[in-house]
């Protein structure tokens, strides 16, 4: 781009500079269909209007087009979007009817709430394109997000998660094993927003892949993680258990085996066998106690303490509480004075119910020296 820049000043009709960064600029384009550059959108508008001052409307059209490519339509101000709507009248008839310049305009429009005006370029947009793939899926989108009737009504059958998913990944990194599951559930849940049958078609495939999966053991466990959510905001426990207690026979030996076992807790929680969730909770204080970091050790007494709570058991709410006051008083510094305060106030008010007002009131000076404190 500098470089052309610089050949610009040159008086040479043909230069390598200018045919390099034509050559480059379009096929970033055709491949990368998502990504926008607000760099190369500034270089591109500058240079349109250099060339419309020497009146050479063919290249100022084709900047500005690579201008509409590469700008963010949402994030354009209204003085800049003025300024291309005033140079637009001054190019080519042809130049105007440009894809990425019409999905500029709607786009613009959409996010100033002008939805009626966006819409109706949207479906002129596909009235022209008739059918190229990826460039009408990434109109169908916007549609989806400007007025979701319009879309529900026309074109629920059309739109493409895969395809919008494929353009998404255009000219990224590769995806690891875990993160592409992630990405797919993603079309699931999309899928299953509109009532589209291809939600389950898409579920088993990822079901699958997770099956046959034989690389690193870790990166297995994560994908088992995502699946696991999944069918946990959709509430299909029993089956969101099945891949964490999976989960687990794979890291029972790992850091993250305490949060997994905190997470089987939670979906036996779910499922009301409190029992099971008690199990696998001391499961999680006896992994976290053995392991010795503070953070999961306090993460996994949380969590025993919240079943307690819900249970209606002062007196094990009570030892857990002191549990946890004495890890907190053994760290350092001050990083946990707001737990230790909200354990200091729980104390005091487990001790009143009991009707043992002397450890009442001793936690009640407590918390108020440590408020006192933070002051």
């Amino acid at each position: 781009t500098l470089g052309y820049l610089s050949a610009c000043n040159e008086n040479t009709e043909e230069n390598l500079y200018e045919k390099k960064f034509f050559s480059c600029a379009e096929k970033y384009y055709e491949t990368s269909l998502m990504k926008t550059s607000d760099e190369i959108a500034k270089f591109c508008f500058e240079m349109c209007k250099k060339f419309l001052k020497v009146l050479d409307r063919q290249k100022a059209g084709h900047f500005l087009k690579l201008y509409a490519r590469f700008k963010d339509g949402i994030c354009i101000s209204e003085s800049e979007y003025s300024e291309f709507h005033a140079i637009l009248e001054k190019i080519d008839e042809t130049d105007k009817s440009f894809f990425w310049i019409r999905l500029l305009q709607a786009d613009y429009l959409e996010n100033n709430l002008c939805w009626d005006e966006a819409l109706e370029i949207y479906h002129s947009i596909l009235d022209s394109l008739k059918n190229e793939g990826y460039y009408n899926q990434l109109v169908y989108q916007r549609i989806e997000s400007c007025d979701y009737e319009d879309f529900t009504t026309y074109f629920l059958s059309d739109i493409n998660y895969e395809m919008l998913y494929e353009i998404e990944q255009q000219g990224e990194e590769h995806l690891n094993f875990d993160e592409s599951i992630g990405k797919r559930l993603e079309i699931v849940h999309n899928y299953e927003k509109i009532g589209s049958s291809r939600s389950k078609e898409v579920l088993q495939q990822i079901i699958s892949d997770i099956s046959i999966f034989d690389g690193d053991k870790m990166t297995y466990a994560k994908a088992l993680e995502q699946i696991e959510k999944y069918f946990l905001s959709v509430e299909n426990i029993n089956s969101a258990l099945s891949y964490a207690l999976k989960r687990y026979e794979i890291c029972r030996k790992e850091l993250e085996a305490p949060q997994i076992c905190c997470d089987i807790a939670n979906d036996y929680h779910l499922t009301k066998e409190y029992d099971k969730e008690l199990l696998w909770l001391e499961k999680a204080v006896s992994l976290a106690d053995s392991q010795g970091n503070t953070e999961q050790i306090i993460l996994v007494h949380e969590k025993m303490l919240s079943f307690y709570e819900r249970q209606d058991n002062s007196e094990m709410a009570i030892k857990e509480n002191k549990i946890l006051e004495s890890i907190l008083t053994s760290v350092s510094g001050n990083r946990y004075d707001n737990k230790l305060e909200k354990i200091y106030h729980d104390l005091n008010s487990l001790f009143f119910k009991a009707g043992n007002l002397l450890q009442s009131y001793f936690y009640q000076m407590m918390e108020e020296n440590l408020i006192q404190k933070s002051i």
